[in-house]
């Protein structure tokens, strides 16, 4: 029974390795520079927030809390639900709301409920 051995060039390997790391490299450059500068409409009167918010609220059966995350010159960075509540109420915690805001590094932010007594 003789086994036999293949020697591989490792140079090619390690070349192929490295190009398609900088492929990669480049690829999540990219993805950064679009999430970082691309932001969302601007929010410029209350009936553009009240507009922006019906859209995002109006499948919501049960009473929610959200806020508009908006950057220093009021572009939207996102809009999140935080808090769910019951047919009638929705319980928010500061905290967390400031939490979220230093996640998204916001300037700014508009709380929202769908709350029709409001």
């Amino acid at each position: 029974m003789s086994t036999q051995l293949t020697l591989i060039e490792t140079s090619d390997f390690e070349a192929d390795r490295i190009v398609q790391e900088n492929q990669l490299i480049d690829e999540a450059q990219h993805i950064l520079d679009r999430r970082l500068f691309a932001r969302g409409p601007i929010l410029t009167s209350p009936d553009t927030v009240a507009s922006y918010l019906k859209l995002q609220l109006a499948q919501q059966e049960h009473e929610v809390f959200g806020v508009i995350f908006l950057d220093a010159r009021h572009r939207v960075l996102a809009f999140k639900v935080l808090f769910h509540g019951s047919i009638d109420g929705a319980s928010a915690y500061p905290r967390q709301v400031v939490k979220r805001s230093l996640a998204h590094n916001a300037a700014a932010a508009i709380l929202a409920t769908n709350n029709k007594n409001l």
